[in-house]
């Protein structure tokens, strides 16, 4: 939810913070879950995760990387 904080202008830095970073890793995650689904598995496979990535995108309120993802689905 960090990108949310940031859009509604939260105060509360140590949130966005906390947030951000596990933001980063859940993403960092899926990075490599794809990374190793192009290598070893097929189309299919791929496509949920993109759609799972998505998905947690929308979640967490962050449109430019969503719309990014988007153009790749």
């Amino acid at each position: 939810m960090a990108p949310y904080l940031v859009h509604i202008q939260s105060d509360n830095s140590n949130l966005r913070e906390q947030l951000s970073a596990k933001n980063e890793a859940k993403l960092k995650e899926f990075d490599e879950k794809l990374k190793e689904a192009e290598e070893n598995q097929g189309e299919s496979e791929i496509s949920e995760l993109l759609r799972s990535k998505a998905m947690y995108l929308v979640r967490i309120g962050d449109k430019v990387r969503l719309s990014r993802q988007l153009a790749l689905c």
